[in-house]
């Protein structure tokens, strides 16, 4: 195993995940432990790597558990991206048909602005 020490980058992008991971699947206040455990079963990441990445940055991180952390990261955002997709399919069901048009003008804004592109959304 290679460890990745003293390139500060990839530790930081590491808490980047790890945060957004945790941001994503609390429950609510609280839960923020139960959150790291949960994520670290799913992935089969150790949980520890996960206190430490959000409370106290180790000096160095081995590169497979840099890796195994960018794909844990990947599946979430495919998971939140299909839950939101199916989200959307039952709302365009619920959604009278002479209103889908302007929802879907909503939601082509709305994804412009998740993008990055902020002048869509006014």
């Amino acid at each position: 195993m290679t460890q990745i020490g003293g390139d500060h980058c990839y530790i930081m992008q590491a808490r980047i995940w790890v945060r957004e991971m945790i941001q994503a699947e609390c429950r609510g206040p609280g839960d923020k432990d139960n959150a790291m455990r949960r994520l670290a079963r799913r992935h089969r990441l150790p949980y520890g790597l996960l206190w430490r990445l959000t409370y106290k940055p180790p000096k160095g991180i081995f590169w497979d558990v840099y890796e195994r952390l960018r794909s844990a990261y990947s599946g979430e955002k495919a998971r939140q991206a299909a839950s939101l997709a199916s989200e959307i399919a039952v709302l365009r069901l619920q959604v009278p048909d002479f209103e889908r048009d302007r929802l879907d003008e909503m939601l082509t804004r709305l994804g412009a602005a998740f993008q990055g592109n902020e002048d869509a959304v006014e």
